[in-house]
């Protein structure tokens, strides 16, 4: 069965959003995993810093960027070889 024009949109949209949230939450975590190495750190030697500060986490996705990203697969799947 094909799929309507707006169909594909739709799944190009879903798409890209997953793969920006994926991106997203992969950066997260990085970030936590450090910030909770670096308490254990802390806990373990004494004097070793100042209160720690929790880092700034990433943005999550835009729906711009989730747009513009829909866009450039919407480019490469309509991109006749």
């Amino acid at each position: 069965m094909d799929s309507s024009a707006y169909q594909l949109r739709f799944d190009l949209l879903v798409m890209a959003k997953e793969l920006l949230m994926e991106e997203w939450f992969a950066k997260r975590q990085v970030q936590e995993k450090q910030f909770e190495e670096n308490v254990r750190y802390s806990e373990r030697v004494p004097g070793s810093g100042g209160p720690l500060q929790y880092p700034e986490l990433p943005d999550a996705p835009t729906d711009e960027k989730i747009m513009k990203l829909a866009a450039e697969l919407n480019s490469f799947v309509s991109r006749k070889f």
